[in-house]
C-alpha cells in the first residue's frame, strides 16, 4: 500500500501482481518451486492432481511438474493485466472515445514490460496503433520499479524482445 502513490493494489507493479501461491498435495514434498505461475494454473492444477483430464481450451498449466521438481521451469514469463482510466482531457487530446486503457504486463526473471492499449482485445489481431504507452522496469538495478527505462538506448533490444514476446502471448490467445 502507498506504492507509486497507490493507496490499492489495482495496478500492473509487482506489490500488486504478485501473490503468495500455497498448494498441498499427498505424495508431494514440501518446498518453493521455482517457476512463474498465474491465477489460470490453479484449475488445470486441481484436475491433474485429481485424476481428471485437462480441458484443452484452457489458459493455465498444471503446475504439479514445478511440485514435483522444484527447479523446473514451466514458463518463462507471467502475464497479468489491469485497465486504468485516462481524463477525459487525455481520451479527448488522443483522440479516444473511451477514457479506459488496458495495461498488459509480462513479467520475466529481470524485467517487467507493460504495453497500455486502447480498443484492444487479446481476441483481436495486433496492431502496434493501438499501444498508448510502454514501461519496462529492470529489477536487478530497480526493484522497486521507480524507473520507466522503456526509452533508454541502452534497453531498446531488451523492450523489443519483450514486446515480441507479449505480441506473441496475443496471437496465441487468438487460437483459443
Amino acid at each position: 500500500m502507498g506504492d507509486h502513490d497507490l493507496w490499492n493494489k489495482h495496478t500492473n507493479f509487482e506489490n500488486a501482481t504478485k501473490v503468495p501461491l500455497i498448494m498441498v498435495a499427498p505424495g508431494i514434498s514440501s518446498g518453493d518451486a521455482d517457476t512463474f505461475a498465474e491465477f489460470v494454473d490453479i484449475y488445470p492444477t486441481l484436475c491433474d492432481l485429481a485424476g481428471i483430464n485437462i480441458p484443452l481450451n484452457i489458459d493455465g498449466k498444471s503446475l504439479v511438474q514445478a511440485m514435483e521438481n522444484k527447479k523446473s521451469r514451466l514458463r518463462d514469463y507471467a502475464v497479468s493485466q489491469y485497465p486504468r482510466k485516462l481524463t477525459k482531457e487525455e481520451a479527448d487530446r488522443r483522440g479516444y472515445e473511451s477514457t479506459t486503457i488496458m495495461g498488459y504486463s509480462l513479467r520475466t526473471e529481470r524485467y517487467r514490460y507493460t504495453m497500455w492499449v486502447h480498443d484492444f482485445t487479446t481476441r483481436q489481431l495486433f496492431s502496434d496503433r493501438k499501444i498508448c504507452e510502454e514501461e519496462l522496469y529492470d529489477y536487478q538495478k530497480d526493484p522497486l520499479e521507480t524507473i520507466n527505462v522503456v526509452a533508454e538506448e541502452s534497453y531498446f533490444k531488451i523492450k523489443k524482445e519483450l514486446k515480441k514476446m507479449m505480441i506473441d502471448f496475443f496471437s496465441k490467445q487468438l487460437d483459443k
